[in-house]
């Protein structure tokens, strides 16, 4: 294998993961919109950081959002 398929590979995998990341945040909204009261989203915050940046989302509403969470405000 060629270094570009090598990295070729590498990058589908990013690809998937952040396509995953962003499929549980998006879940978890849902739950969250369901209750209608927000719910633990029990990750590290670098699994938020990667979750934000595959989302789109700008990091700080993440931030804001885990603060309104636990009260933090």
């Amino acid at each position: 294998m060629n270094p570009t398929q090598i990295m070729d590979k590498i990058f589908k995998l990013l690809d998937r993961v952040g396509f995953l990341a962003d499929k549980a945040y998006q879940e978890h909204l849902k739950a969250e919109e369901t209750v209608g009261q927000p719910v633990v989203f029990n990750i590290s915050k670098e699994a938020e950081e990667v979750i934000a940046s595959f989302s789109g989302k700008d990091f700080s509403k993440v931030i804001e959002r885990k603060k309104r969470l636990y009260g933090l405000d």
